[in-house]
Parts: structure tokens; sequence; C-alpha cells
């Protein structure tokens, strides 16, 4: 009886067997990067900075621009859309949409035009701002007047979130406030719930400076310009141990905005001691997120156009990181950060016209005890960059007073940390000087 032919894969079982086991690999990892880009990965890139999007071509929003000092702030375009949003009583009301500004600042436009109705949950403000309806124009006092412009449109003539620059005449204990987003009250739910707002409430002439994205050389440009005009009883630094350490110093430019605003978000103007471009920014805040364009070579290409590439190259290249090449226009880093030298210039410039300066430091939440995988601990990190200042910290803050998705304080925060600075205020004020 005549043997049948044997199939090739008989005859080559090896052989067989590798390509069945390639053929499942094959389906097995393209499952996979199905899988992983319709969980939002992207071929490239480690991740997307989370306030940052990818664009084809960057576009710009000018709600923020440098005065002649170079000082950051609001532009009076930008305000003016605001008030007349707050004003604006035709049958036919704008919509927030209608104004087209920046997150911040049509956060600020909501909520102060929903003051006038019980929608806030802010209990402490809304008391206050209901404290002025029921007075009479002819008893009216400086103090009043500025509270009553501020309601009507919460950016005053300067480009900040506060009432008018100047030295009203009040009992009130008139504080200066420094600081970022904190200050601003960017993550206030509403934003009359910052600190700001609530030393407001609870009876101070608060003058707020605080800039979304500034840092401590915006703080004392403000000082520089403002504290003649203002002459408050008090200045206090709010300083973020999470951004506002510098490692460069930088002078405020009338040329060069400290942020650029634009659809791929907010793209820093200063970087690694260099005033950039935005399209310089932009790139520079994808490189360290994203695999170099190196040629046209095989594994390059793979792993530049899938996401398991990516990983691969990722994990395979844990030391890659990217800077900036502008020695001649760099400034030299310092080290340890000297956000000091900012703080005691402040203090100097207080001391000359006769004017406390305080120092608070508003500690990063990785930084407090019982955040999971804590960072150098708090403790240790604030005498290290201040070891000649003079500071104060908010008592009893824990991680759960952040808000988990942008690292600002919420709403139990705001209250503790407006504690804090009263309490600040009050023990300043009442010694002699």
């Amino acid at each position: 009886m005549k043997e049948k032919k044997k199939y090739w894969y008989r005859r080559h079982p090896r052989l067989a067997g590798a390509i069945f086991f390639i053929f499942l690999l094959i389906i097995g990892l393209s499952l996979i990067e199905i899988a992983l880009r319709l969980a939002g990965n992207k071929p490239g890139f480690r991740s997307i900075p989370t306030n940052m999007q990818l664009v084809e071509e960057l576009e710009f929003k000018f709600d923020y621009q440098n005065d002649s000092l170079g000082i950051f702030h609001i532009s009076p375009e930008a305000r003016d859309k605001i008030c007349y949003f707050l004003h604006n009583d035709s049958l036919e009301p704008m919509r927030l949409e209608d104004l087209q500004l920046d997150y911040s600042l049509d956060k600020a436009a909501a909520e102060f035009d929903r003051l006038g109705t019980n929608e806030l949950e802010d209990e402490e403000f809304v008391a206050f701002y209901q404290s002025f309806l029921s007075k009479s124009p002819d008893s009216l006092t400086q103090t009043d007047s500025a509270y009553l412009q501020y309601f009507a449109c919460p950016i005053n003539a300067d480009g900040f979130r506060s009432i008018p620059f100047a030295r009203h005449q009040t009992s009130k204990k008139r504080i200066l406030l420094l600081g970022d987003s904190f200050t601003w009250g960017i993550a206030g739910d509403p934003i009359t719930n910052s600190f700001a707002d609530r030393l407001s409430a609870r009876g101070y002439m608060i003058y707020n400076t605080g800039i979304v994205g500034a840092d401590p050389a915006q703080y004392l440009a403000i000082m520089q310009k403002y504290l003649p005009r203002i002459q408050p009883d008090l200045v206090i630094i709010n300083f973020f141990m999470g951004n506002d350490q510098m490692d460069w110093i930088r002078i405020p430019s009338p040329e060069h905005p400290m942020n650029y605003i634009s659809n791929a978000g907010w793209l820093g103007g200063y970087i690694e001691g260099c005033y950039v471009t935005a399209q310089e920014s932009y790139d520079v805040n994808l490189q360290g997120f994203c695999i170099p364009a190196s040629g046209p070579d095989l594994w390059g290409r793979f792993c530049r156009n899938t996401v398991l590439g990516t990983r691969i190259w990722f994990a395979t290249t844990p030391n890659y990181s990217t800077t900036i090449s502008h020695p001649s226009r760099c400034d030299p880093k310092y080290d340890p950060p000297i956000s000091e030298y900012y703080i005691l210039e402040m203090q100097k410039i207080g001391q000359q016209n006769g004017i406390p300066v305080l120092l608070s430091l508003i500690p990063y939440h990785r930084q407090l005890p019982g955040y999971p995988g804590e960072i150098e601990n708090f403790e240790e990190s604030a005498p290290k960059n201040f070891p000649h200042v003079t500071y104060h910290v908010p008592p009893n803050l824990t991680p759960e007073d952040y808000r988990p998705d942008d690292d600002h304080f919420n709403n139990s925060g705001m209250k503790k940390y407006a504690d804090h600075l009263q309490q600040l205020i009050d023990s300043t004020l009442s010694q002699p000087r």
C-alpha cells in the first residue's frame, strides 16, 4: 500500500510551530495596540501633559498681556468683555460662551454673574455682598464704593481680580496679597470661596494681585509698582512650594510674556533661563513626552508609529530628557533655588516703606504627610529653600484639602488657609511698629 504524502507542517513541525507562534504573537500584539489606542494612548508619545493639547498649528488668546514693566495681567479687552457681560441687561443677554475667554476668566465672570442669586454655595462672601444691598448711596464710604465696583466687575483697571488699587480711607486693615493661581482663587467653588474673598468678607481691605502662572519675579515687580500707590498695612507673599521655586533669575520684560495662552493650553514663556517663543515652548513641552524624529531607520519608525513601540522606546531610554539650546540668551542656573533672593528684596522694599512683608508658604500636597508616595517632606524642604527668611506655614493642612486634578486648594483648603492668614494678620498688626 502506497504511503500517503505528509503535509508540509508535519514534515517541518518546528518551522510550523514557529510560524504559528509568530501569527499568534502578531494577533495578540495587534489587539493590545488597538486596546491601548482606544484607551487614549497616542503613538510616539509617552503621555500628553495634562495641561496641554496636541494641535496642528498654534492659535492664541490675548486675554493676558504685559504692562510696560513686564507685569503679566489681564488685558483691557478681556476686562471690558467681562464688565459688559455682567452689565448687559438687554433683551438678548450675552452668553458666557460668547466671551471666548480663557477658563480662568470665564469662571470668574460666570460666578460673579450669579452673585445676586441664591445659586452660589458661599455663605461668607454672599453675606458680605448682601450687606451692601441695604445701604443708601449717601452712606457709602470709600471702602463701600471700592467693593461695589468689585461686585460689578471683579477685574480692576490694572488687570487684577481685586478692588481698585488706591489708598482708600478706611479703618479696615489694608492687606496686599501677592501670589499665583492659588491667590487668584482658580479652584474656589465658586471663586468667591477663595481665601482672598473670604478675608474681604471678614472685614479686611484686600488688594489681590494673584495671577495664574505668576512667579516671585512678578511679585517683586508688583511690589515695586503698586506699594507706593496702595500703601497697605501689611504685605503677604503666598508662596506655593509646587512651582514658585526659581532656579534662574528672571527679569520681567515688556516684550516677552511670562505665559502664552493658546489652543494647546498655557505655555510657559520663560524656560530654563531663557525667554522663548510660543512655538519653542510648545516643542520643548512635548519633547520630554515624545520620541524625537531622528531619521528613517525602521526601529525608530516602528516606535514612533505604534503605541507598543513607544512604550518599549521609553522603557529602554530612561534618561531621555531635553533642554533648550540658547546659550547666548540663557541665564545660569542657581543651586540651591534663588527664590529666597526675591523674598529678601521684597522685604527690603517693605522695610524701606515701614510696611511688614510676611512669607506664607503653601505646601505642595505631595509633600504632606499622608500622601501616597510622598516626595521630599515639607518640613525638610522649607528650611533648605529659605535659610535666611522667617516663614509661616498653615497648620492642619492635609492632602484632602487639595483638588486631585490640579493640585490647588479645594474649598476646605481655602477656608483653612484663610483662617491661617487671618491669624497671621491679627497677630502681626496688633504688635507695635
